[in-house]
């Protein structure tokens, strides 16, 4: 009773940062929309709202009724249909490979490139970017399989099986997704966010950008769904799915590396607020799986792309200089700051030029011009754009300009329609994750909900010292929307109780 008591008070401490940092990332977002041409958001968002509540009480005795087989059978008829779906968008939206497609294009080149004999790759730019190294050779594995399947394929075929690899990611996360909530909450709970999660437009905005704001996004979830097969007195079991979670963890890590911070916050879950005998030890042997898979993995990726220290030493760049990049004017990527970067010849020249330049920068504006920067500029720069930038790169180099162009991209005639329901949807988005918080206070719980709100705190508290943009929102979209379903359940059942 003792420890139930201890972990509902951690509970609830855990939630007042996350209730703070969320309404100001809500805040924020209504700051960036009321300075666009956008703002008729802030009208329809709590008429949308409302309307949502309205349909639920209507619609909830019927729901409550509906057996849990045909809601998960329903389900996932709409993810198999829905991949029709993202395939066509995927081609209608594709890019071209230009030099101002920015490093996908990069990846999508070498990767082809890699099949070709005698054809020359950069690999000193792979040094410098180690997160763009694994999905390299998944590509490159692709290209081969391709143009093994098909000796005289083109880039353009290797193109759209990369994109069609990307769709199934995408909607492979949205059905773990799916079975992780519904293990914790059941099916009705699930469907809903799930459906939710599946036609969350962003992630369709990026069907055709494989990289690795999306093509990692199965290993985000999936340590999860083995979190939820944790089991009380089952010590070797729960010592061996932890490995597992830091196994695949170590692995998203190499393709996106914050994905770190669902691992990070499944230990702290469990510690903190699951009931486990022996949960110490488990959670010790997935840190040490996920050191070692991660040791062994960058070894042997760099056996595969014959990089050695010399190579990062005179390519390489320091962590901390996406840290300066974060002081630079929109806390976002900063041309003139990674030329500045690269200008220095070793690491450890590096390492000093960029904290000599962060040191200037933090003079510059001094405490409160650096707090400013952090909690109004790069918040509104990560949390203010409900499309998550998607249409910004969809509109750099189309291949085509036709209808999916005129609404999905930023220069296309009517996407100030699109935008509007996306930034519509982005305030309910925030709004129902705040709710999420406050619920805790009701309602004080640990397991898969929790877990994916520490996740979704851990990137918000990160991206404030970090180089930030709303593109790194993508791959924690699946936890995002599941918690704002949760603030949303959270207002539902306060609207049942009083009517």
């Amino acid at each position: 009773m003792k420890a139930k008591s201890a972990s509902g008070i951690l509970c609830k401490l855990f939630a007042v940062p996350m209730i703070a940092l969320f309404f100001w990332a809500f805040v924020s977002a209504l700051a960036q929309t009321a300075l666009s041409r956008y703002d008729l958001s802030l009208a329809l968002a709590p008429l949308l709202l409302l309307l949502l509540v309205l349909l639920w009480r209507r619609a909830r005795a019927f729901y409550r009724r509906i057996p849990d087989a045909a809601l998960i059978r329903t389900f996932f008829i709409a993810c198999a249909v829905s991949l029709f779906g993202m395939l066509y968008l995927s081609y209608r939206l594709r890019l071209t490979f230009g030099a101002d497609t920015w490093d996908f294009a990069r990846l999508h080149i070498d990767a082809y490139n890699s099949t070709v004999d005698d054809a020359a790759i950069n690999l000193f730019y792979y040094a410098k970017y180690k997160n763009n190294q694994l999905l390299l050779l998944v590509l490159s594995l692709l290209a081969r399989a391709v143009r093994f399947a098909a000796p005289g394929a083109s880039s353009g075929a290797f193109h759209q099986c990369a994109m069609a690899l990307n769709c199934v990611s995408i909607l492979l996360s949205v059905a773990l997704c799916f079975l992780c909530v519904k293990r914790a909450r059941g099916a009705h709970f699930a469907f809903l966010s799930g459906m939710f999660l599946l036609f969350y437009l962003p992630l369709w905005l990026y069907t055709p950008i494989y990289y690795t704001d999306t093509m990692g996004l199965p290993l985000l979830v999936l340590p999860v769904l083995l979190y939820t097969r944790l089991k009380d007195g089952k010590l070797l079991r729960n010592i061996l799915l932890f490995c597992l979670m830091g196994v695949f963890a170590a692995i998203g890590m190499k393709i996106k590396a914050s994905i770190v911070f669902v691992f990070l916050a499944i230990c702290l879950c469990t510690l903190l607020f699951d009931r486990l005998r022996g949960k110490w030890l488990p959670a010790l042997c997935g840190v040490v799986a996920l050191a070692l898979t991660a040791f062994l993995l960058q070894a042997g990726i760099d056996r595969i792309l014959r990089l050695d220290a010399d190579d990062y030493d005179a390519y390489g760049f320091p962590y901390s200089h996406w840290v300066m990049m974060s002081l630079g004017e929109s806390g976002g990527y900063d041309a003139d700051l990674v030329r500045y970067t690269s200008s220095f010849y070793t690491m450890e020249d590096r390492r000093e030029a960029v904290k000599e330049k962060t040191k200037e920068l933090l003079d510059e504006r001094g405490f409160a011009g650096t707090v400013k920067h952090v909690f109004v500029t790069k918040m509104r720069h990560t949390w203010g754009d409900g499309s998550l930038s998607g249409p910004y790169y969809l509109g750099r180099e189309p291949a085509e300009n036709g209808v999916f162009q005129r609404f999905f991209t930023q220069k296309g005639a009517s996407y100030r329609i699109t935008c509007t329901w996306l930034q519509t949807g982005h305030l309910i988005l925030l709004f129902c994750a705040v709710l999420s918080g406050l619920s805790l206070f009701r309602r004080p719980e640990g397991g898969v909900l929790t877990v994916m709100r520490v996740t979704v705190l851990g990137l918000l508290v990160f991206l404030l010292v970090w180089e930030c943009n709303s593109r790194y929102l993508v791959h924690i979209a699946p936890f995002l929307v599941t918690v704002a379903s949760d603030g949303a359940s959270a207002l539902g059942r306060r609207f049942d109780r009083t009517t």
